[in-house]
């Protein structure tokens, strides 16, 4: 229940701002579009729990890739506010010791951000931010088979909502009069999560990690209106 409410209040702050810079730019146009598409460098989670409280091991994620959809408002040359939809997905390496076929994370990303950006007159600037939200997280287990049958069910699965918060920076580069396109490097943190793992078999088991963290670099396209 308190990975709900801090997510339930999370995105209520997104709701806000969306409503009020929404409001502000019917009157003066100061709309921006984005969208992110890149990689992610996963850092070893720390484990908490695997069926029972555990210390000193890890999970490990593989590389992945992550992509993110945004608006914004500019209420200054240089101080932009808005909302953010993303995505990010990485195949699990391992937990602990043991290692399951086709294990994989995925998790939607909610947030609100705070952007600043150097105000030049030149086509090139850096900004960097900052967003809270929350991330819904799901974790899959392969798919299950015997010996005559293949089966497309995943093998487990299961799901956690946690508070996420995210710092990010680079430079955008102006291609035309309304139009940037530009290197972006971000770094998410979520608090803890929590999996109750469902079996195919009917059984279940709790997995839990200290935090998730990912480093991305993305390419950054942008639009103004």
């Amino acid at each position: 229940m308190r990975n709900v409410r801090t997510f339930v209040g999370s995105l209520g702050i997104g709701l806000v701002v969306c409503f009020q810079t929404a409001h502000a730019a019917e009157a003066s146009g100061r709309w921006t579009a984005r969208f992110d598409l890149g990689g992610t460098i996963p850092e070893d989670a720390e484990i908490t729990q695997f069926g029972g409280p555990v210390s000193g091991e890890k999970m490990k994620l593989d590389p992945g890739f992550q992509f993110d959809v945004g608006a914004g408002y500019r209420i200054t040359p240089w101080l932009e506010v808005g909302p953010e939809l993303g995505f990010t997905y990485n195949f699990v390496d391992s937990i602990g010791g043991l290692s399951h076929h086709d294990t994989t994370l995925g998790q939607i990303l909610m947030m609100a951000n705070v952007r600043l950006e150097y105000p030049v007159k030149s086509r090139l600037a850096p900004f960097v931010g900052a967003g809270i939200g929350g991330a819904a997280s799901f974790l899959t287990f392969g798919g299950h088979s015997d010996y005559y049958y293949y089966y497309d069910e995943p093998d487990g699965t299961g799901s956690d909502i946690s508070l996420a918060f995210q710092l990010f920076g680079g430079v955008r580069y102006r291609v035309a009069e309304k139009w940037n396109l530009g290197l972006e490097y971000r770094y998410l943190l979520t608090d803890p999560q929590h999996w109750d793992i469902q079996w195919w078999n009917g059984q279940g088991f709790g997995l839990g990690v200290e935090s998730i963290r990912l480093h991305s670099i993305c390419l950054v396209f942008t639009g103004e209106f």
